[in-house]
């Protein structure tokens, strides 16, 4: 049995980072259910194109911000995955979030279809420089999502980041000295 992995792009944010070059949308929340809805069509389609057995090992919901729309949104389209295809129950499943937008219901939403890391980013620990970046978060509540995240058990998220690195290659790009 082949095994596969499966990238779904979010492209909804709170607002566009000045160093995004994803396809995402700002302001445009409104239509998150719709989009979840034609992804889970083109996820149907492409099952039916698939003429063999195969298990999904990994799936990763990126962005955008894939954890600035509604949980239930999340857990639907991952049922649906879970529907349509054999999922290894060891299967890595990943969202990518941003400080600010998680909270505990969402990460026990998460939690429960399955969701075992969590991919959030943190460009600088320096908050003048995350807010010319365009990040809508501060180092803080970038710690106080981190702290949740483990509080709620989430074993595979990461905190990892290096200051130095991040500090000389923004500082070029956005002019801040």
């Amino acid at each position: 049995m082949r095994e596969i992995g499966i990238y779904v792009h979010v492209p909804f944010c709170v607002q566009k980072c000045a160093y995004c070059d994803f396809v995402s949308y700002a302001d445009k929340i409104e239509l998150s259910q719709q989009y979840i809805k034609e992804v889970k069509k083109e996820i149907s389609a492409k099952r039916n194109e698939i003429n063999e057995e195969i298990q999904v090992k990994t799936i990763y919901i990126g962005g955008g911000t894939p954890s600035y729309i509604k949980s239930a949104l999340m857990v639907d389209l991952i049922n649906h995955i879970r529907k349509e295809f054999v999922v290894k129950p060891d299967a890595e499943i990943t969202i990518e979030a941003n400080p600010g937008s998680i909270t505990q219901p969402k990460l026990k939403d998460y939690m429960s279809v399955g969701i075992n890391r969590l991919s959030m980013g943190l460009q600088t620990t320096d908050n003048k420089l995350l807010n010319r970046l365009g990040r809508v978060h501060t180092y803080n509540r970038f710690l106080e999502s981190y702290l949740l995240a483990r509080q709620m058990r989430n074993e595979k998220c990461k905190y990892r980041f290096n200051d130095r690195y991040t500090w000389s290659n923004n500082r070029n790009i956005t002019g801040y000295n």
